[in-house]
């Protein structure tokens, strides 16, 4: 009866083992697939920037494009979360302030 509860565990962790390594082995082989595509994609590219102009067109691309990236995160961190919050906050007390002022030199 040991040996049987024995031979039952074996086969069950056998199980989970085998279907482990065929998702393991689709994994794979969906990864190397996409691969091979990139590959030709990337290849397909690299040809036409051969042309000397569109070669020197994409370098200044590339750099238009760093820059935007770079001043469109700035952007984002000086208007976003606590410091926009925290301009709004002082463009308010600024108004009222200006508002109290004009209404004194009304009076």
């Amino acid at each position: 009866e040991m040996a049987a509860k024995e031979e039952k565990a074996r086969r069950f962790i056998q199980k989970v083992m085998n279907r482990a390594l065929a998702n393991t082995w689709s994994a794979w082989k969906d990864y190397a697939a996409e691969q091979k595509r990139n590959k030709f994609l990337v290849r397909r590219f690299l040809k036409k920037l051969l042309n000397r102009a569109l070669a020197s067109s994409y370098s200044s691309w590339l750099e238009y494009v760093g820059t935007r990236k770079f001043l469109r995160n700035f952007m984002k961190r000086m208007l976003g979360g606590k410091r926009l919050n925290t301009l709004r906050y002082k463009m308010k007390q600024w108004r009222e302030f200006t508002v109290e002022m004009r209404n004194l030199e009304m009076e």
